[in-house]
């Protein structure tokens, strides 16, 4: 589990990060719907993350 919130938080920082690379936000996005489809378990509080 721990591993999993350490890749969220990776996955979500490189989207923070591409703000002038919509290729490489776009990849991130998918990569974290796939990892929502993994294990949904705290999906709310990382797309609150995600929103921020």
């Amino acid at each position: 589990m721990m591993a999993r919130v350490a890749l969220e938080g990776l996955v979500l920082c490189a989207y923070r990060q591409a703000e002038d690379v919509p290729d490489l936000r776009r990849q991130c996005l998918d990569l974290f719907d796939q990892l929502l489809e993994v294990s949904g378990y705290g999906a709310d509080k990382a797309v609150e993350a995600l929103s921020r």
